[in-house]
């Protein structure tokens, strides 16, 4: 089992992440309304259950976004104050990944609120 809590709540809410495609038409996932603490959580699992290494952060007054790699393939998981936490492809092989690790997440979340 992961350190994420597959019981996250958010305003009563059980997180679930979303699909959909940036500005740059890059697939991403977002978790709306989360806070940076569940980037935190998130990034051991993108290490451990994907093989991600990371390679670079940026963290400022109301943004973090760590930059990961795996192979020839390359991710951003963010977190601002305007969206919550997401997830995005920064290379066009990395698409699936993205949505892989998507449903990985919605799954442990959805296996936490079945109870």
């Amino acid at each position: 089992m992961s350190a994420l809590d597959p019981f996250r709540v958010v305003a009563g809410v059980v997180m679930r992440g979303q699909f959909d495609k940036d500005a740059s038409n890059r697939t991403n996932f977002e978790i709306y309304g989360a806070d940076s603490e569940l980037l935190l959580e998130i990034i051991p699992i993108l290490e451990t259950e994907f093989g991600f290494k990371v390679v670079y952060a940026l963290d400022g007054f109301d943004l973090l976004c760590i930059d990961l790699e795996k192979d020839n393939m390359q991710i951003s998981a963010c977190w601002d104050v305007w969206s919550g936490v997401y997830l995005v492809a920064v290379t066009d092989n990395s698409t699936e990944i993205i949505i892989g690790i998507g449903n990985y997440l919605n799954e442990l979340w959805g296996r936490g609120s079945n109870g």
